[in-house]
């Protein structure tokens, strides 16, 4: 029993280890790429890496449908590999067409910031990556923690590594930016794909070898309909401000603004992620399996005390002590004083709403993604719109305030969803009492704290 717990235990790390180390090598990197590029070719990159994120979250539904799959083979009548097939396929097939009209838009444009072939190249990285998402999903849903961590971290770092090398002994210009993540990317690519085919051929235990089925894609496609407007509220919320920004002010403001929202997503990322991408699979799993309901409610309650304290207790401690860190991270920087006011503003409500992931959980392990749909493209349409004010207004501030608008109301509309649903209502009234329990117990010691520290 204490070896199963420790090995648990263990899985559990190596995602923290995965997600945190991926995120520490890009801020580690982001400024030294600022220093070698010079603000104005940064404001691209922090531009493309922006596009990045967006487009990874956009990914109609594929790696959320390919892990929930993954995670429940035991009970389809179809092969999880199959699955993950067809949403290649899928991805790849859109991005041909995202090629085509990058193309079209490029040659309409008078005086293009990028020449044809980078613009191309930055659509392959998009592509790549991309599957790559989706490779990882495969993996954690068939609870591979440790490979899937360790691919992911390994990635990132060979990729920055090498793009450090080739801008210094290159040229540091954004041409050598793009084509260096490019073909680090594609070459990962391959890697990755060979591991999640030996893994999920294992799970499958051998099915028929996998044909291109138009018939399965299309299926595929049509069932991830919801996550399609999901996935594009959710990425075009959390990825488009940087992108207005830059249309209604210019990149350079984008600088500090984009720090600090680097920084606040460490709770969604680094903490709740890797927890989440645990809980997931085995919720999954244990929902659909029969005279598992009693263990059920305890992983549940597990997951909302594990998540809470994880998230809440680092975020507090980052609060508080954010002048020092900012400046510790930045070194000398003309920004840092701007950055510190945002992350003021913008870290409890990405705290707040990184407890929106257990409700997550919840809807994706019955699919419901109807309401997932309607109430995120609600919420997203109401902040584009105040975030396109906001930043016509040049208010970097406002925008941050929104944010902590945002995600009180996308975590409580979850959290009321998933109550009236009548097969997972308990579950849901006992995650709730445990994670919310647990957060004003840490709000309590938090602001305790707060208030006996010296006014300096």
């Amino acid at each position: 029993m204490k070896r199963l717990l420790l090995n648990e235990v263990f899985k559990m790390g190596m995602l923290f280890v995965g997600k945190t180390g991926g995120i520490l090598v890009g801020i580690y990197f982001l400024p030294l790429f600022n220093r070698i590029l010079g603000t104005e070719q940064f404001g691209l990159v922090a531009l493309i890496l922006s596009f990045q994120a967006l487009l990874l979250t956009i990914d109609f539904g594929m790696s959320t449908l390919v892990g929930r799959d993954v995670a429940l083979h035991k009970s389809l009548d179809y092969s999880s590999k199959s699955t993950w097939r067809n949403s290649e396929v899928v991805m790849s097939s859109l991005y041909f067409i995202i090629t085509l009209s990058v193309i079209v838009w490029w040659l309409l444009q008078e005086n293009p910031m990028l020449n044809l072939f980078t613009i191309c190249g930055v659509v392959i990285l998009f592509w790549t990556l991309t599957l790559q998402n989706i490779n990882f999903s495969a993996l954690l849903g068939s609870k591979s923690y440790v490979v899937a961590s360790s691919l992911q971290l390994t990635g990132v770092l060979i990729r920055a590594i090498a793009t450090v090398i080739a801008l210094k002994n290159i040229e540091p210009t954004i041409e050598v930016f793009v084509y260096t993540q490019m073909v680090i990317s594609l070459a990962f690519l391959l890697i990755t794909r060979t591991v999640c085919n030996k893994i999920l051929s294992r799970i499958d235990k051998g099915t028929s070898r996998y044909q291109i089925n138009i018939s399965d894609c299309i299926k595929l496609l049509v069932r991830g309909k919801p996550l399609i407007l999901f996935s594009v509220s959710g990425a075009l919320v959390m990825y488009s401000d940087k992108i207005l920004i830059s249309f209604f002010m210019t990149p350079n403001d984008l600088v500090p603004y984009y720090y600090a929202f680097s920084l606040c997503m460490l709770p969604l990322s680094i903490l709740a992620g890797p927890v989440k991408q645990y809980f997931q699979p085995i919720i999954i799993s244990k929902l659909f399996e029969k005279n598992e309901y009693s263990r059920l409610v305890r992983v549940i309650k597990l997951y909302a005390v594990t998540l809470t304290f994880i998230v809440f207790v680092p975020t507090s401690l980052l609060w508080l002590l954010s002048e020092s860190v900012v400046n510790l991270w930045l070194g000398v920087n003309i920004v840092n004083e701007e950055v510190i006011s945002l992350t003021k503003i913008l870290l409890p409500g990405f705290a707040f709403g990184s407890l929106g992931y257990i409700p997550y959980v919840l809807l994706v392990t019955l699919e419901d993604f109807k309401f997932q749909a309607t109430y995120s493209v609600i919420l997203t349409s109401t902040m584009l719109v105040a975030i396109s004010l906001v930043a016509y207004n040049h208010s970097l501030e406002g925008i941050c305030w929104l944010y902590f608008i945002y995600h009180t109301f996308s975590t409580i509309g979850w959290w009321v969803r998933v109550c009236f649903l009548k097969e997972i209502r308990f579950i849901s009234f006992v995650s709730i009492r445990y994670s919310l329990g647990c957060g004003l117990l840490i709000f309590v010691l938090a602001y305790m704290v707060n208030v006996s520290l010296p006014v300096v």
